[in-house]
């Protein structure tokens, strides 16, 4: 009764070829380097008396190993510096566990690039403070160790843009999250971050692309209690420190408002039992040039 998976981070670089000029259609060769780690989701053990007993994620030790990578996709243009990509990619590695370990993927994403476009007339305030507001949702369940539910998101971010590409962000944001462990009712879990970090813009248009870094303080707290049973049986809050990757489009509304877009990775470094997760946010807003 183990969930068992593997874990893979893959480093490759390479050249990606158009099947012709302004083709959005291209091919893709790369080589570099896998870490596999294998890993179990809640191993449970039934007993007699106490029902199922969830232990910890286990983790092996990494192993690692050379890759070499082959893929064919398109690419829809948004707009002059921001495309969307699909791509059907076979990944072959050697020296992992003694054999050849091949996998095929498909994926999305969004490509960014620094092209400059002097027409434009919409180019964003060059200096300046600012404030937005964000809502979204949330989920563990695909960087953390455990099962989770789709949360809600909320959050303020105050700015100020240093330059024309640079943005100081001072950000707060509260997240409910919910785990679903099978022999537990009302259980509930939130999370309220205070962060700081630097938003880098790739371009000036109407749409602009932007990624961030940056840091601070996560608290979490989870309450349960079980079945049929009205006194509290868990109760926990821990405070750890963390760091987060973010990316995603500004669009330009007008002179003083611009809407935003962006998924954030949320790394905890947290305690081996705090069960304080990482999670994934997706949020929008307005956001208002002060």
């Amino acid at each position: 009764k183990s969930n068992e998976h593997f874990d893979i981070v893959e480093f490759t670089v390479g050249p990606r070829f158009n099947f012709e000029n302004y083709s959005p259609y291209f091919a893709e060769l790369t080589f570099g380097a896998l870490m596999v780690t294998r890993k179990y989701k809640f191993i449970t053990i039934e007993h007699e008396y106490t029902g199922n007993n969830y232990y910890p994620e286990f983790s092996s030790d990494p192993d690692f190993g050379f890759a070499f990578t082959g893929a064919l996709g398109k690419e829809f243009r948004v707009e002059n510096n921001t495309s969307l990509i699909l791509k059907l990619r076979i990944v072959n590695a050697f020296s992992i566990q003694r054999d050849l370990f091949t996998y095929v993927s498909a994926a999305a994403g969004i490509s960014f690039n620094t092209k400059n476009n002097e027409k434009s007339k919409n180019k964003i305030n060059t200096l300046g403070l600012g404030a937005a507001f964000l809502a979204g949702v949330n989920s563990p369940k695909f960087i953390s160790k455990a099962d989770y539910d789709w949360g809600s998101d909320f959050g303020l971010e105050m700015f100020y843009k240093i330059s024309s590409k640079i943005e100081i962000l001072i950000d707060a944001n509260s997240n409910q999250i919910y785990p679903i462990i099978y022999n537990a009712h009302n259980l509930e879990a939130s999370s309220f971050s205070f962060t700081g970090g630097s938003r880098f813009l790739m371009n000036q248009n109407s749409t602009t692309a932007f990624i961030e870094i940056g840091g601070g303080i996560y608290s979490h707290k989870i309450y349960a209690s079980s079945l049929g049973v009205s006194a509290e049986v868990y109760n926990e809050s821990t405070l750890s420190p963390g760091i987060y990757f973010a990316t995603g489009p500004l669009i330009k509304i007008n002179r003083y408002c611009d809407m935003i877009l962006k998924g954030n990775l949320n790394f905890l470094f947290s305690g081996k039992y705090d069960y304080a997760p990482n999670y994934l946010t997706l949020q929008g807003g307005l956001r208002f040039n002060l």
